[in-house]
């Protein structure tokens, strides 16, 4: 991959490009006397709105981060979009460090203010909350012990910023792929591909649990009696939920853009959020599959068994040995790709926004409206304009490794229809939502 193309590059900032740098700093640090031995940061912000971030150090000059791990019961301002010119950060000390107290020369506060068109790396969300959106600067500031903590399979939705923006890349098959899978050349021929700007993208296929939360507690009505003992049903991918469910009945990309439907889940999504998240376009689904690789999967390995089981659940280590009509697992168990998202490969198809010509055609691509052979770079890939199936990314547990390579592309059909997929097991979604950040 490279970042050469300016004209990709300009229109990613129009508009920002003379923006000032949005700038959070502190007014005073002090810790109160009370019971909780309340640590509170006063701060004001210049050239907000801003999405402002706050870490901590153990002395006033070093950069060595607190020993007692991630910071939680953050209160105020902290780790959130602001649009105001000063605000208060509160953190009960006590809650966490009973009796500590920080002299002034042994303890640091750093605040961060990221602007709307740059947010920070990480974004977690609540879906059973609202407003509950939280963006940290780095990984490992993810509270509650970070990614590792099954709620974050369970309740909330982790989210990784994919930094696409004026990438220039070649999405489809290899040609050493090609030649291996002669079979599977309907997948398309390699193209040049850019997109014009980063997003986040969910780090798990979207699971039961994070449905429940969305629906106050209230479960998908698929009945799960099949997982081995001692699994959380939650941990799950969501499946059996029909793209009309999920994006709005006739809701139709590119042509309607990213509208969805009033009762759909997605509008629920972005109702409790404030967030526009929707599903993936198939080039979005791709690039953050591949994490710059171009190799079959995205560990940088070629699609044999023993590879395609380090990174997925695909037929050859899916299936229970008492219950072989359902092999979903739980995410998240399998190896990340380069940019910690996980079961990109198997498990469950995820349906992406894009149509597809629905047949085993080598010209696949060439039904894309904004596909052009040769050297020229697509900016921004749509799909099809018309027709009734949607492209399917990943492949699931039912097809094998070959199936699931970051290249191939299958196929739902009946869009339209509101119980189309409704009963398979293997069709699943992945989320998005743009960059830069709006405000509601």
């Amino acid at each position: 991959m490279k970042r050469i193309l300016p004209c990709v590059a300009a229109f990613a900032v129009a508009g920002t490009a003379f923006a000032a740098k949005p700038t959070a700093s502190i007014a005073s640090v002090s810790q109160k006397g009370d019971s909780a031995r309340t640590l509170k940061i006063e701060y004001t912000l210049a050239g907000g709105p801003a999405i402002v971030t706050v870490e901590f150090f153990t002395n006033a000059t070093g950069n060595v981060s607190l020993p007692f791990g991630r910071i939680e019961g953050l209160s105020g301002d902290a780790n959130k979009l602001v649009d105001k010119a000063a605000g208060t950060i509160a953190w009960p000390v006590r809650n966490y460090l009973d009796g500590v107290s920080f002299p002034s020369d042994s303890f640091r506060v750093k605040l961060t203010a990221w602007p709307l068109s740059a947010p920070p790396p990480w974004c977690v969300v609540d879906p059973g909350e609202p407003g509950a959106v939280a963006y940290y600067a780095d990984e490992s500031l993810i509270p509650l012990g970070g990614l590792e903590n099954d709620l974050y399979k369970t309740r909330y939705i982790p989210m990784r910023r994919i930094d696409a923006a004026g990438v220039e890349w070649t999405m489809g098959m290899s040609v050493d792929e090609s030649r291996r899978f002669s079979s599977l050349a309907a997948n398309g021929p390699a193209h040049a591909v850019a997109l014009s700007k980063d997003y986040y993208m969910s780090i798990y296929e979207f699971t039961r649990g994070q449905y429940k939360a969305l629906n106050d507690g209230t479960a998908h009505s698929e009945t799960i009696s099949w997982l081995p003992e001692g699994e959380n049903e939650d941990e799950l991918p969501l499946a059996m939920v029909s793209f009309s469910a999920m994006r709005g009945l006739g809701k139709r990309w590119p042509s309607d853009g990213h509208e969805v439907g009033s009762a759909s889940i997605l509008q629920r999504l972005r109702d409790r959020t404030g967030l526009a998240f929707d599903l993936p376009t198939e080039a979005q689904w791709e690039f953050a599959c591949r994490a710059g690789t171009r190799s079959d999967i995205n560990s940088g390995k070629t699609a044999t068994v023993a590879n395609g089981n380090q990174v997925s659940w695909n037929y050859d280590n899916s299936f229970y040995s008492t219950m072989n009509d359902r092999c979903r697992h739980r995410v998240g168990q399998k190896l990340p790709n380069a940019w910690g998202l996980y079961d990109m490969h198997g498990n469950v198809w995820e349906i992406c926004l894009d149509r597809h010509p629905g047949a085993s055609s080598a010209t696949y691509w060439t039904n894309d409206g904004n596909f052009s052979a040769g050297s020229d770079v697509i900016v921004d890939p749509i799909g099809p304009s018309a027709g009734s199936t949607l492209a399917m990314r990943g492949g699931s547990c039912y097809q094998g490794v070959e199936h699931c390579r970051s290249a191939f592309r299958y196929y739902v059909s009946s869009q339209n229809d509101i119980s189309a997929h409704a009963g398979e097991v293997a069709h699943g979604y992945r989320l998005v939502c743009p960059v830069p950040v709006t405000m509601e």
